[in-house]
């Protein structure tokens, strides 16, 4: 380490004010993210060297090339090995505009380390169309159509905007994972997500001038939500429309737990119904979302929203509340769901026997039909089984489904991701920021 002087401090100071610089000549914003909170070290290195100074102190120092620091908390104090101390936050800028490699991932613009309880935080500060390079490939894979990654930029910049304070309370304006929006730095660009970023730059979505809650998710199943269906609230421009997605690998998927498996997730979910006994919907959205259902225990029942049994059993287990519930008991297969005409059930006839028969030639006499019972093959122990079909919550953008949209598009559409964005976002107006 050495202390930059004269043509190096003032590279230094060129390094540290370009940002203000850029945003003072065209008008665009910096964004501050989040990338990692209370760490006890940090490794940070520059092909070209790098430098530091201390906001606190006032301390310039210059770091090599290819040679990794390792920042770390001190007590009261920022560490950098054994080369120097700093009260902090501790400002970092690559020489030459090269990028900064955060323990071996790489980020455009500059790094901030900032000590809070004894801990490190780290946030990266750069231009948010630059931002965005690290955003749309994390979010949409970078292999889909064009149109599609347009539209995928254009969701998130506004996302970005809509969100500016969302961690405003520890020092930055966005986190870089699903909390707010998977950011990979400059370690996941692809040229066309890129390019999607470009040829879109600046372009966000307001509904009567006001930036809207541009959500977006991975696939519909066919149908997106309404928003109040979801969470409560009702959003003129967050209307269920039908959805063209074909090959999205999440179309149709299953997940299975024992009665008492499920009991005890339940139980730590705050769902307390002792040994699970059935599990009935009650109503469904506009896209055959499970709006709310019935758990039944042995030692009482309880109704909750399909979205909270996705918060108890994991985002990533119940991939969305599209789906129907089998109910398998020891040595039968007991299914209960919607009736619909097209489906088949069990019956067993006169001589004992079991047949499978189209619900269109069944006759139901007096009752509710509402719950089909079938009989399958005979099982060792009972099961609760969720069949269902996408992945997210079913409002807004459908990813796979702009994919599919993007791929109808005519030769030569270039802005074809502006109908993409109308469909998902009934009313919405693309406009510049």
């Amino acid at each position: 380490m050495q202390r930059p002087r004269g043509a190096v401090l003032a590279v230094l100071l060129v390094v540290l004010f370009l940002s203000a610089s850029v945003q003072a000549a065209d008008g665009e914003k910096n964004i501050r993210v989040g990338l990692l909170q209370d760490q006890q070290q940090i490794r940070v290195m520059c092909p070209g060297g790098f430098v530091a100074i201390d906001l606190g102190s006032g301390q310039l120092d210059e770091f090599p090339p290819n040679t990794a620091i390792v920042f770390s908390s001190e007590g009261a104090v920022i560490g950098a090995g054994l080369e120097g101390v700093y009260t902090g936050p501790v400002r970092l800028a690559g020489l030459n505009q090269e990028f900064l490699y955060l323990n071996g991932t790489s980020y455009r613009g500059e790094l901030e380390v900032i000590l809070k309880n004894g801990r490190l935080t780290v946030v990266n500060e750069l231009p948010v169309e630059e931002y965005l390079y690290g955003v749309v490939p994390r979010e949409m894979p970078a292999s889909f159509p064009l149109e599609a990654l347009k539209a995928q930029a254009v969701t998130a910049r506004t996302f970005t905007y809509a969100n500016w304070t969302k961690h405003a309370a520890e020092g930055f304006n966005l986190c870089g994972t699903v909390h707010c929006q998977v950011y990979g730095g400059a370690a996941a660009e692809a040229p066309q997500t890129n390019q999607a970023v470009d040829s879109t730059r600046g372009e966000v979505l307001r509904y009567e001038g006001r930036l809207i809650d541009a959500c977006y998710h991975a696939s519909s199943g066919g149908y997106t939500e309404n928003s109040e269906n979801v969470w409560s609230e009702w959003v003129p421009y967050l209307r269920g429309v039908p959805d063209y997605e074909t090959d999205s690998p999440y179309s149709s998927w299953s997940i299975s737990y024992s009665p008492e498996q499920l009991s005890e997730i339940l139980r730590q979910g705050g769902v307390d119904v002792g040994r699970v006994k059935e599990i009935t919907p009650l109503s469904r959205g506009v896209s055959g979302r499970v709006t709310q259902l019935r758990i039944t225990g042995s030692r009482g029942s309880q109704v909750i929203s399909g979205s909270q049994l996705r918060g108890i059993l994991g985002y990533d287990q119940l991939r969305s509340t599209l789906f129907e519930v089998e109910m398998q008991t020891a040595g039968e297969n007991i299914i209960r769901q919607p009736l619909r005409a097209e489906q088949e059930v069990t019956v067993i006839g006169g001589d004992g026997q079991k047949r499978k028969v189209a619900m269109s030639e069944v006759a139901v006499l007096g009752g509710d039909a509402t719950v089909a019972v079938g009989i399958g093959q005979d099982v060792e122990t009972g099961q609760v089984i969720f069949k269902g079909s996408g992945w997210g919550h079913g409002v807004g953008l459908s990813q796979w489904g702009a994919k599919a949209m993007a791929e109808m598009a005519p030769r030569g559409a270039d802005n074809y991701y502006r109908t993409i964005l109308q469909h998902y976002f009934q009313g919405a107006q693309i406009e510049t920021i």
